[in-house]
């Protein structure tokens, strides 16, 4: 009977794993390492980066320390935020965690579009996705645009699947409750999926579908909507304020249209320009070749992105993540150019001759790129045009090549190879992109999508109360910390998450502080000088924030940041001042 029931148990191994070899295709294979390469872009290194200023004021919100959330909080991650800083602890990673599991799911969604955009132009999608610059910084922030991508992809494929004729209710529901708690630029993508709305509704084919099965799911789905928003809003009925964050968000959109950011069309466009450059191009080719198909999807998706300019142009708010809704659409349009290119590619008894002509095309790019670096470099000193002389030499050799090729061989293979070799080349600035924005450490570069960002100083400011607070035979959560602001103005949100784990309270002025208060106020602000104490105080400062914008750059020193990401010298900085008694120091 043990050798009997042995035998079963290997047999029904056996069939299990036969069942998962079977369900394992190449395709599938190919998702799995697209999702770990999505989830590992998105997950290494989360927590090392410090805070921009609105990442700052979204988790302090979370951690329930500011009153009402600030205008334009995300209501759902507020939700998130708070049940993991209240199960573990509150961190830079934990903060950040939400929005990269959101990026990766909205990757994974493409294996959805297949119709659309055929198997290898979903797996070309999804890879572009995966590793886009724009995409992935949204994906590494603790701010709601993550979800508010994530919630456009949602109902994307809920309209494609109208389109056919499958379930899609649900689908819509759930991304269009994920979108009202997201952010204020979700309302914008209201106005951008419009077109494909109509185009998938209006078109849509239906099987003489049951009413009473219709009629369910709509009931099913609304129950979908209004579950999604009591429970993401108010943190599954814990956090009731959640409620006021969503209320917020479309006011906040409307006030967008006519308050300015600070943000250009030129910085919008530059971050589309430099950092999704493949998606870009392969888009536009995707579009062109739609629209001759009379392609649905192509339509909806190029009056996307007709009306992501026209907002781009017309709102005096525009914020960074407009930017990544105009990336979005054109990674899924560059889905149609790379199937259509996949269908077309034929280099049978021409591979030695394109393996030789590819290999030729790299190296001189290659050897472009150096001279490009190495004049990029020589800008902190004397401008050196030699580098730029032999950068084009080197374009134009390589244009040569191409050129003998296409004499030689036809343009059967030159072209597939040029379109290879550009494909490659584009690829890689869009990896260098992804690593400048999102892993950048180098104090000189400007990698932030956002025009002001968290300064690497601020850690030490913590790092300096610690000590301090050793000095003084106690803990850092037992140290009277007191957060000075000028009379009507509120405490910085990145001092408030920098000193979090600190006895803090706030006051007006530094009346009413005790000799032993440690006072903490900006560097903007009046210096405190009415404390109780006789001793007169000094202050140590600490930049938090750093601002920078590349509007007026002309010549060199845009030239050193288009190419090489380098900056001058700041534009604007927040600094914060510790202020102790003279004889303490």
């Amino acid at each position: 009977m043990t050798e009997q029931a042995s035998v079963t148990a290997s047999h029904q191994t056996g069939a299990e794993t036969g069942q998962i070899l079977a369900w394992l295709t190449v395709e599938r294979l190919a998702w799995l390492v697209i999702g770990v390469v999505a989830a590992a872009v998105r997950l290494a290194g989360l927590g090392s980066r410090v805070f921009d200023p609105a990442e700052a004021q979204q988790a302090v919100a979370a951690l329930g320390a500011a009153g009402l959330p600030a205008a334009g909080t995300s209501p759902l991650l507020l939700s998130l935020q708070r049940v993991s800083f209240v199960l573990l602890d509150s961190s830079e990673l934990l903060a950040r965690v939400w929005p990269a599991l959101a990026g990766v799911a909205l990757v994974l969604l493409v294996y959805q579009l297949r119709g659309e955009l055929g198997r290898i132009g979903a797996l070309g999608t999804g890879l572009l996705l995966a590793v886009s610059p724009l995409l992935v910084f949204w994906s590494r922030s603790a701010t709601g645009e993550s979800f508010t991508l994530l919630a456009a992809m949602i109902l994307v494929v809920a309209l494609s699947r109208a389109r056919r004729g499958d379930s899609w209710v649900i689908w819509a529901a759930a991304g269009l409750a994920i979108l009202v708690l997201s952010s204020p630029v979700g309302y914008g993508v209201l106005v951008l999926i419009a077109p494909m709305a109509a185009l998938a509704l209006v078109g849509r084919r239906s099987d003489d579908e049951d009413s009473r099965v219709e009629r369910s799911q709509w009931r099913a789905g609304l129950l979908v909507f209004v579950g999604l928003v009591l429970l993401g809003a108010t943190a599954m009925f814990f956090n009731p304020v959640g409620f006021a964050a969503v209320a917020d968000l479309p006011a906040a959109w409307l006030r967008s249209v006519l308050t300015a950011s600070g943000y250009s069309p030129f910085w919008l466009a530059t971050q589309v320009m430099l950092g999704e450059l493949l998606a870009l191009v392969a888009g536009i080719a995707g579009l062109v070749i739609g629209l001759r198909r009379r392609d649905w999807f192509a339509q909806a998706l190029g009056l996307w992105l007709l009306l992501a300019l026209v907002l781009l142009l017309l709102r005096s708010g525009r914020t960074p993540a407009d930017a990544a809704l105009l990336a979005l659409p054109l990674a899924l349009l560059a889905g149609i150019a790379i199937e259509a290119f996949v269908a077309r590619v034929s280099l049978s008894g021409e591979r030695a001759e394109a393996a030789v002509l590819l290999v030729a095309c790299l190296v001189v790019l290659c050897a472009a790129a150096i001279w490009l670096a190495d004049y990029a470099r020589s800008l902190d000193g004397t401008p050196s045009p030699v580098f730029l002389f032999s950068a084009a030499a080197a374009l134009v050799v390589l244009l040569a090549i191409l050129l003998a090729y296409f004499v030689v061989f036809g343009s059967h293979v030159t072209w597939q190879v040029a379109v290879l070799v550009a494909a490659i080349a584009l690829g890689l600035l869009t990896l260098r992109m992804t690593a400048l924005t999102s892993y950048n450490h180098d104090l000189l570069r400007w990698g932030s999508v956002a025009n002001s960002r968290g300064a690497s100083d601020g850690p030490n400011l913590t790092a300096f109360l610690e000590k301090l607070a050793a000095q003084r035979g106690t803990d850092l959560r037992d140290m009277p910390v007191v957060l000075v602001t000028a009379p009507g103005n509120d405490p910085s949100p990145m001092v408030r998450w920098l000193l979090r784990n600190a006895e803090t309270r706030e006051a007006a002025g530094a009346a009413g502080t005790g000799p032993d208060d440690v006072l903490v106020s900006l560097a903007d602000d009046p210096p405190p000088g009415n404390n109780d104490s006789a001793v007169p105080l000094v202050g140590r400062s600490f930049r938090v924030v750093e601002q920078w914008s590349p509007a007026g750059l002309r010549g060199g020193p845009l030239w050193k940041w288009l190419l090489y990401g380098r900056f001058d010298q700041l534009d604007g900085e927040q600094r914060a001042v510790v202020w102790l008694p003279a004889a303490a120091q």
